[in-house]
C-alpha cells in the first residue's frame, strides 16, 4: 500500500489499512480516529499544498539569507557594475532577485549537477547522469542554452532566442555572488566554471527542505501490500 502522509489539526499522521476497508489514523490525541477514503484524499491534499508551499517558502528565504551572507569580492564587485551597465539588474537585490526566478533556479541546478561538487555515485544514486563530458569542461553558454531549451522542449528560433537572453543575465547575476565564472573564449563562446559558492547556496537551501520533509514526515516507510 502506498505511503501517504497527512495533516489533520496541526498533527502529522499516518494512514493504516484496516480489514474493513476504512482507514485508521494514527498519532491524534486523544484518541484514534477512522475515516473514510475519502477524508484520507480530501486531507492528503489539503496537507500536500501546505507541505508544498511551506517548502517552497523555506527554499527560497533560505537561499536569500545564503546569498545575502556572502561580502562581494572584487570580481564580483566588477560584475555588479557590469551587470548594471549593460541592463542586466538594477542594483545587488535585483540580481539576487533575478536568481529566484524558476529558469534561473534550473540553470543553476543544471550546472551544479555538471560540476566536480556532485560526485558521479551520488548522481547515478538519484537516477540522473552527466550531460556534458568532463564534469563541466565541455560546459559553455552555447552548450547550456541548448541544454534548458531540450529539456525545456522548446525547440522554435524565438524561443531559444528567448532563454539565450535570459541566460546571460543570468549568468551575469551568478557572477555578481562568484556563483560561476564566466569567461570568454573568443566571439559569441564563454566558458562557464562553477565556484564553490553555488554549491553552498544550492545545498544549504536544499537541505532545509530536507529537514522540513524530515521534520514533518518522518523517515518512517509504509511497504505496499
Amino acid at each position: 500500500m502506498r505511503k501517504l502522509m497527512l495533516y489533520y489539526l496541526g498533527n502529522r499522521v499516518r494512514e493504516t489499512k484496516i480489514p474493513e476497508g476504512q482507514f485508521v489514523v494514527s498519532e491524534l490525541e486523544p484518541s484514534d480516529w477512522v475515516a473514510s477514503p475519502k477524508a484520507v484524499e480530501d486531507a492528503s491534499l489539503v496537507g500536500t499544498h501546505d507541505l508544498f508551499h511551506s517548502s517552497q517558502r523555506i527554499y527560497r528565504t533560505t537561499f536569500d539569507d545564503a546569498l545575502s551572507r556572502f561580502e562581494l569580492t572584487e570580481r564580483g564587485l566588477i560584475a555588479l557594475d557590469a551587470g548594471i551597465n549593460r541592463g542586466h539588474f538594477s542594483s545587488r537585490g535585483a540580481a539576487q532577485e533575478k536568481l529566484a526566478q524558476p529558469l534561473a533556479q534550473d540553470t543553476m541546478m543544471i550546472l551544479l549537477k555538471e560540476s566536480s561538487f556532485l560526485s558521479d555515485e551520488g548522481l547515478e544514486l538519484a537516477g540522473h547522469g552527466r550531460g556534458f563530458e568532463e564534469q563541466c569542461m565541455s560546459m559553455n553558454k552555447n552548450s547550456l542554452c541548448n541544454r534548458i531549451c531540450d529539456d525545456l522542449g522548446m525547440t522554435s528560433a524565438s524561443e531559444v532566442k528567448r532563454v539565450a537572453t535570459q541566460l546571460t543575465r543570468y549568468l551575469s547575476a551568478m557572477e555578481v555572488f562568484d556563483l560561476v565564472e564566466v569567461t570568454t573564449v573568443r566571439a559569441n563562446l564563454c566558458k562557464i566554471v562553477v565556484k564553490e559558492n553555488l554549491d553552498h547556496v544550492i545545498r544549504t537551501s536544499l537541505n532545509a527542505v530536507a529537514d522540513l520533509y524530515d521534520k514533518q514526515i518522518g523517515e518512517d516507510e509504509v511497504s505496499d501490500d
